[in-house]
């Protein structure tokens, strides 16, 4: 679904998804269903979810040297070497903060779910249109997780040296980062179109996954 969905072959068309792995967040129907949901959207009878996504793009220097689109989240993260990272983050025009930390997480509420969520993020609903900047494990920092509206854009200055970073996009794209290189994250003009069928609640889904326990 994730790969689907970024490479943009299916823009304008609703994605249609069957869960045959363990949680499957995104997909509508599972192996004891399948049948009967896509009968149901063959007769037209699915709603139109709209999900927001992320244009990311690395620039070094004067050059643009990686871009691409996610669904989920861009992280920034530390590889084989167990060394603190330092990021100018800066959310719209303004400057927030130096942060030390092993990464951050920048997520669409689609994705907040997904790594956004086990790195101490919010669940947020699918609906917003907002992106959620999430400090992984961060170093003498009271930066907390915040959630900004979507057009803000989010900006991550690399500032210190030889930490070894990378740039993952929905877990799938992987992209070596050098020392001093800008990571830049914006909305997306590209829009997501998901088929819902009835029943498929968020609430519900959620209890479903186990984000949710009943008592």
């Amino acid at each position: 679904m994730l790969s689907a969905a970024r490479q943009g072959g299916a823009d304008g068309v609703p994605l249609f998804g069957i869960n045959l792995g363990r949680v499957g967040f995104m997909t509508t129907a599972g192996l004891e269903d399948w049948r009967e949901r896509l009968t149901e959207l063959l007769r037209g009878e699915f709603t139109v979810a709209r999900r927001i996504l992320l244009d990311v793009a690395v620039i070094r220097g004067a050059s643009t040297v990686f871009t691409t689109t996610a669904v989920n989240d861009a992280a920034v993260s530390r590889g084989a070497m167990a060394r603190l990272a330092a990021f100018e983050l800066t959310l719209g025009e303004g400057e927030i903060c130096t942060l030390r930390a092993d990464g951050v997480v920048v997520s669409t509420p689609t994705g907040s779910t997904a790594y956004c969520v086990s790195a101490g993020g919010p669940l947020l609903h699918p609906d917003l249109d907002v992106l959620c900047v999430v400090p992984i494990c961060p170093f003498l920092s009271d930066f907390k997780p915040v959630v900004v509206p979507a057009e803000m854009g989010v900006r991550l200055s690399l500032s210190a040296p030889e930490t070894n970073m990378y740039l993952t996009c929905d877990g799938q794209e992987l992209f070596p980062l050098d020392d001093n290189d800008l990571v830049v994250v914006r909305r997306s003009p590209r829009v997501l179109k998901l088929a819902k069928c009835r029943g498929d609640g968020y609430f519900a889904r959620l209890r479903r996954k186990g984000f949710i326990n009943r008592p």
